[in-house]
């Protein structure tokens, strides 16, 4: 089982007061790489944002982000997203990037990139979500193509 690349710098930061950066390891540099790395990857709108820590085992503490599924290609039956509307739950470090820490607007877009963890998905700043609308976005296509989501791509296609 995968466990996010910056995890064990995360539960550092969480565990001490002391000051540390975030360091991510094995950033992904083709798209390829950053679906192989990635056990759940989808483009889903925040629709609960928690800005308070919901959730916390030992010095592991999380914010929770629901998202309403708009296509998964990877880690989610893509089958029930398009039938019916599918909200899943992403666990993520706070919003402060020095602790790896992302934040969600509710209401937004966005590319999840993320991985499993005790049944559970979580992001961080080192699995690099991102803004759906964000202009240096690679095209959503490529992420298709590189997970063999080729079907869903000739559906679009007039």
């Amino acid at each position: 089982m995968k466990i996010l690349p910056c995890l064990a710098v995360t539960q550092a930061v969480f565990a001490s007061t002391s000051a540390y950066a975030c360091s991510c390891r094995d950033v992904p540099r083709t798209i390829e790489q950053h679906v192989d790395q990635s056990d759940v990857i989808f483009l889903g709108r925040a629709v609960g944002v928690h800005r308070v820590v919901i959730w916390s085992e030992g010095f592991e503490t999380y914010h929770s982000t629901r998202f309403l599924i708009r296509e998964a290609l990877k880690g989610i039956d893509s089958d029930a997203a398009t039938d019916a509307p599918q909200y899943v739950y992403v666990r993520h470090p706070g919003g402060d990037p020095a602790a790896c820490g992302v934040s969600f607007d509710n209401g937004v877009e966005y590319r999840i990139f993320a991985n499993l963890y005790k049944d559970k998905i979580y992001t961080s700043l080192c699995s690099f979500s991102t803004n759906a609308a964000d202009p240096d976005n690679a095209p959503w296509e490529d992420y298709r193509r590189a997970a063999g989501m080729a079907d869903a791509l000739a559906k679009e296609q007039p």
